[in-house]
């Protein structure tokens, strides 16, 4: 407790003393005009409030952005773009009105739409990936010309397992029979003319098939929108909201059976987050999180003020500083989500999306409206502050080496165990170092880019690291 309490002292009383100049807003792209720009790629208007990029996806020395031109299921025109040495290029065009899931593992970005639009009707829902450097998929029929998403309307949440590669998509599904018959509205949930209902679907195929794992039978599950689906530590976690009632619903057998957790009432349409074993929920008032981990234990915790309306509001640098926005344009950062520092000053901007960018340990912000725009803070100095690449103990120290990860064993009448972990709490491998050698190297080339838990047992000593995969 004593050691907490110190480091929280610390990291408040360095951020006190840095200079403005070390956490200010920068254009990202000097004197750009994004709208004038979208417009030309798209032939859609971008709206005066709306428009912007609602996803920010940075990978090594890219960043992918989801641009539409207003809130997601109000008006036509959505776009992948990359920004690059080459400057800023457009990859694909989404057909949907708008774009909020968006999510890189290993050389695939994933990518799904909020409303199918143009010739794309309401009886399949769009699923997108890109591939490096130039290879845009979209999918909607199978090889017999079948919706692999029938019926979905909206698209909501986005969760890809990074180990398996398993796909889970949220939506809001729909009854064409019951939606014409009542004159193309979702209808009362108190009555027969209900014809929207909530799903989520899974893929094990990178999407080239689906199958639905919540919401079998319409209704069953949900009476409008899932809004956001996640898996954490092997559990699946749905953010659900009904016509007049929201709550957050759990699965631990893959969604076979479902139980509603008491007491927790989310937020619609915010993405949940892992951060330091908890998994993150904005709660209904938009001034609070809760808090779910790794042994079900469930907390509410406030924020220093209210998040403004979007879907991608944090920002996990290393699984050690969390950073967010909220509606009166500040940025803060936590390494605990109690005590909260106010590294960006009140602002007046509509941030809409945010994202921690590894290649240069900065952020990136977008701005929505008239004066939509991209903006860069350089948190380098606080990101590098007291960290090492190399971690020693007395019996056991590691070092990673770009694709390769060294264990060094100082005991050598003792083998070694070792396990690699995401911070979702799935192993990634298992690795052994017998008592004749005490050198070890592990081919860690085929993780993403991300945080990782390294945990070796020696004898009767258990030795627990994190190292973060570039």
């Amino acid at each position: 407790m004593k050691r907490t309490l110190l480091s929280i002292i610390i990291f408040c009383f360095l951020l006190s003393f840095k200079s403005k100049a070390e956490f200010e807003l920068q254009e990202l792209i000097p004197g750009f005009n994004y709208k004038t720009w979208f417009k030309e790629k798209t032939k859609c208007n971008p709206d005066t409030n709306w428009f912007g990029a609602w996803t920010i996806t940075p990978n090594k020395n890219d960043i992918y952005f989801g641009f539409a031109t207003a809130r997601p299921a109000e008006y036509d025109g959505a776009i992948l773009a990359r920004l690059s040495a080459n400057g800023l290029d457009s990859l694909g065009l989404i057909n949907d009105q708008g774009v909020h899931g968006v999510q890189m593992v290993r050389d695939t970005l994933y990518i799904i739409g909020s409303d199918p639009t143009g010739k794309d009707g309401w009886d399949a829902g769009n699923f997108y990936k890109f591939i490096p450097p130039n290879n845009f998929i979209k999918i909607r029929y199978d090889s017999l010309k079948k919706p692999v998403l029938r019926n979905v309307i909206h698209s909501w949440g986005l969760f890809v397992d990074t180990l398996s590669e398993t796909i889970y998509c949220s939506t809001g599904s729909y009854d064409p029979v019951r939606y014409s018959k009542n004159n193309n509205q979702c209808g009362n949930e108190n009555d027969t003319t209900l014809a929207c209902f909530g799903e989520i679907w899974k893929s094990e195929d990178k999407g080239s098939t689906w199958e639905i794992i919540a919401g079998k039978k319409p209704y069953d599950f949900c009476t409008n929108r899932v809004y956001d689906v996640m898996k954490f530590n092997g559990i699946l976690y749905a953010n659900i909201a009904n016509y007049s009632t929201y709550s957050m619903k759990m699965s631990t057998n893959e969604g076979q059976t479902w139980f509603v957790i008491p007491d927790v009432v989310g937020a619609s349409l915010y993405r949940m987050m892992i951060f330091k074993d908890k998994l993150l929920l904005v709660a209904f008032t938009g001034a609070s999180i809760f808090t779910f981990d790794n042994v079900g234990t469930v907390k509410s915790l406030y924020t220093p003020s209210r998040f403004n309306y979007s879907f991608n509001v944090f920002a996990n640098a290393e699984d050690r500083y969390l950073f967010t926005y909220f509606t009166d344009g500040s940025v803060y950062v936590t390494t605990d989500l109690v005590n909260w520092t106010n590294i960006i000053p009140a602002t007046g901007k509509n941030f809409v999306s945010i994202a921690y960018r590894d290649f240069d340990k900065s952020l990136i912000l977008s701005e929505r409206g008239s004066k939509a725009n991209l903006w860069k803070i350089d948190v380098s100095t606080l990101i590098n502050a007291g960290v090492t690449t190399f971690n020693n103990d007395e019996d056991i120290n590691f070092s990673v080496n770009g694709d390769e990860l060294i264990i060094k064993n100082n005991i050598k009448s003792n083998s070694v165990n070792c396990t690699i972990s995401n911070v979702l709490g799935q192993t990634a491998g298992t690795y052994s170092i017998d008592n004749l050698n005490n050198r070890f190297s592990i081919d860690i080339s085929e993780l993403t880019s991300g945080v990782y838990i390294l945990n070796c047992r020696c004898g009767f000593k258990n030795y627990t690291f994190k190292f973060v995969k570039n």
